[in-house]
């Protein structure tokens, strides 16, 4: 019932319907007071994907409702009308909306991510994509369709050989904003790859991720640094990753903070991987120039530099070393081989050190591995068993019986009386 202090609103009120260029209509109750703009909006936050306010043009008997302020009675609306709803397909708000979700039907999703990708940071009209709350939106919109269910289809492959150049635009803009995102990138795009259905799109996985981690590296924002090293060395873990592969694939990018691509040293150690026994003797001319960015982190890894900040430094250390605890006791003979390598590697310079930053398990590898064995201290020759002594059993005897067989019995004398 009606309570004191409730508001009653006596406004007449009536159904309209609003006719979408996909699905049902949408029902509205809504008053001869009520403005275009208030029925747009109700539209948007109806509609799904929704339709931006500035997406719609709603039409009654082919008269455009073109003032928002005014209120829907002057367009002679009464109860039941037919409102149509056109959309602007060209607008990016509206075609970010469409690939923020799977709920598009397909082809409308490859439209636009291709007019976004073709236009963001080229065409003023797409600058409100670069708004500093949108670029997260418009960075995961395409992470999104990595993931469409149907691989058959296009979608997926073309979010993925987009995805590296949106991130790129948008790291432009906003490289913050941006990287707030690389879980949802780099986690949509290991799973594909990780993934045996989706063998097909391996290749393109692979591309995308090394051309973004390609271009953080290049970037070298320390928080940055931190956070995609982190990332990679979560999926080293074969709790995290399924494949040997794909694991050795993660440990590789990490490395390229301190080992680009080029670098024949690591390039050896991941080719050779269980081949390699043991590690090369590793001179300075085998790393990275010592005025690199490359170096610097590397010298940062084994403790030869703090980093920009201490705590920089100790989150590089311990990203590190974390990745190579996974990989010292990975399954897979040519990943543990390559994890003890690189321990070896990035040990060198203070053994006891680096191996407190392992994880437990990872402490124990490397005592196999690296712990020298304790000599064995003889304490003299022991004493040997006391001597037995032969005891010679007795010689048998026979012991014989003898009775006396010769018998004489004389006759009875009587005492004298």
């Amino acid at each position: 019932g009606v309570k004191k202090n409730d508001i009653i609103d006596l406004r007449q009120t009536f159904p309209v319907r609003v006719h979408q260029p996909h699905g049902p209509p949408i029902v509205l109750n809504v008053s001869p007071e009520d403005t275009v703009k208030s029925i747009k909006q109700r539209v948007e936050n109806k509609t799904s994907p929704s339709v931006p306010i500035k997406a719609q043009t709603l039409t009654f008997k082919n008269r455009d409702l073109d003032e928002d302020t005014a209120p829907i009675s002057k367009y002679g609306i009464v109860a039941n009308s037919d409102i149509i709803l056109s959309i602007d397909n060209d607008d990016p708000l509206a075609l970010l909306e469409k690939i923020l979700s799977r709920r598009a039907p397909q082809n409308e999703r490859l439209d636009a991510m291709k007019k976004i990708h073709d236009n963001v940071g080229k065409n003023k009209k797409y600058d409100p994509l670069l708004e500093k709350e949108r670029v997260p939106l418009l960075v995961c919109g395409y992470a999104v369709q990595v993931q469409d269910d149907d691989y058959r289809q296009p979608v997926a492959q073309n979010a993925i050989e987009k995805i590296p150049d949106i991130w790129k635009t948008a790291a432009d803009k906003d490289n913050d904003a941006t990287m707030g995102t690389l879980d949802e990138t780099l986690d949509s795009l290991f799973k594909i790859y990780d993934d045996p259905k989706c063998r097909k799109l391996h290749p393109y996985a692979k591309k995308a991720i090394n051309r973004i981690v390609d271009d953080i590296v290049k970037r070298n924002d320390p928080r940055a640094i931190n956070q995609v090293t982190d990332k990679l060395a979560e999926k080293v873990d074969p709790a995290e990753i399924s494949t040997p592969e794909v694991r050795q694939f993660a440990m590789r990018n990490l490395q390229k903070t301190m080992f680009p691509e080029h670098n024949k040293l690591m390039n050896k150690i991941f080719a050779d991987g269980q081949k390699m026994k043991e590690l090369p003797d590793v001179q300075d001319r085998d790393l990275e120039s010592p005025m690199s960015t490359a170096r610097n982190w590397f010298d940062i890894a084994i403790d030869d530099k703090v980093g920009p900040t201490k705590q920089v430094g100790d989150r590089h250390r311990d990203g590190v070393a974390k990745a190579i605890s996974e990989m010292m006791t990975d399954p897979n003979p040519d990943n543990k081989q390559i994890g003890y390598n690189l321990a070896d590697l990035f040990s060198k310079k203070d053994r006891p050190k680096f191996r407190s930053r392992l994880d437990d398990d990872g402490k124990i590898a490397f005592d196999w591995k690296f712990k020298p064995l304790k000599p064995w201290e003889l304490q003299g020759v022991p004493p040997g068993p006391k001597k037995k002594f032969k005891v010679d059993p007795l010689e048998p005897v026979d012991y014989k019986i003898k009775q006396q067989t010769g018998m004489t019995i004389e006759a009875p004398t009587m005492p004298d009386l």
